[in-house]
């Protein structure tokens, strides 16, 4: 029995050992190749989840870089915040994608403590990590944050593979964010089923997410960084439905009530025709090129 145990705490170190070299090895490999480094002219980056994605296109643009990821919660910005700030002093504008889906108590079930979502984001996100997330991550989900550390050596195998290959050594490697097309068209398909489903749903702001913005906030006030709230445009298919305004009027009165002091761009409400969107909330390349424009008419962006 006694070597029985001796054997399984070997295992366990042994394991233990290299999951936490393939740490130490990514964060080396990340910095050596200076894939956190962005171009010298770049002083704002936009932050937020698949909306901004799909609508800011940074190949427009000269100062910004759209570190934006598909289900993205605000975790995760925060910690891309912090990161990117560290390792590029010049910059000096922080947009985040913010409106009443960013703060939904549905991201929580969705994004921030499912097992999956979890598991997948850790590896990615691990080496960046500082004691305050694998405590966060603790209380989201324990299982989830052991299984993703699990899972960190073959993340660590396939960004060595990445940078053995690649010719441009950039940001994007990491796979945490840059402006993507969306190839899909279920526009029409959304809009029957949004017109099918009349139940009323409730609207609250979620905790974690409220608590991961302040966050934000703060980091931005002690690092006097200039701080941007930005909202894209949804279908008016959807501006015009209950439940959307319902939550507009619950998420406004929380923005107004904890960060009146910070410009909020809500261009929500743009009209663009039904050939700028793919769905409800995401918008085509033709759609992003227009808002993308409108961006830099209003000194929005750079």
């Amino acid at each position: 029995m006694k070597q029985f145990l001796k054997k399984i705490i070997k295992y366990v170190l042994a394991f233990s050992l290299i999951v936490v070299g393939s740490v130490i090895c990514n964060k080396i490999f990340i910095n050596a190749a200076g894939l956190l480094k962005l171009k010298n002219e770049v002083n704002t980056i936009v932050l937020g989840a698949s909306r901004t994605v799909y609508s800011v296109n940074d190949h427009m643009l000269t100062q910004t870089t759209n570190i934006s990821a598909n289900a993205d919660a605000l975790f995760y910005s925060y910690i891309k915040l912090r990161t990117l700030h560290s390792n590029n002093p010049n910059l000096k504008r922080i947009i985040v994608c913010l409106g009443s889906r960013n703060l939904s108590d549905e991201i929580d079930t969705r994004w921030l403590t499912s097992p999956s979502h979890l598991e997948s984001r850790l590896p990615q996100y691990i080496h960046f990590y500082t004691n305050k997330e694998y405590y966060k991550t603790w209380e989201y989900n324990k299982a989830s944050l052991i299984h993703g550390i699990m899972r960190s050596p073959l993340y660590t195998l396939k960004m060595i593979k990445k940078l053995v290959q690649s010719r441009n050594l950039d940001i994007r490697i990491l796979n945490i964010g840059g402006f993507k097309v969306d190839n899909r068209n279920i526009l029409t398909k959304e809009i029957k089923s949004l017109n099918e489903n009349t139940e009323a749903k409730m609207y609250n702001i979620s905790v974690l997410e409220a608590n991961n913005l302040k966050d934000i906030y703060d980091y931005c006030k002690n690092k006097n960084l200039e701080l941007i709230f930005l909202d894209t445009p949804i279908h008016s298919a959807l501006q015009n439905s209950t439940h959307t305004m319902d939550a507009e009027t619950y998420f406004n009165n929380f923005i107004n009530e904890n960060y009146s002091d910070i410009p909020y761009y809500d261009y929500s409400r743009m009209k663009l025709d039904d050939s700028c969107f793919n769905d409800l909330v995401h918008l085509s390349y033709k759609g992003a090129l227009l808002f993308t424009e409108k961006l830099i008419d209003e000194g929005v962006v750079q």
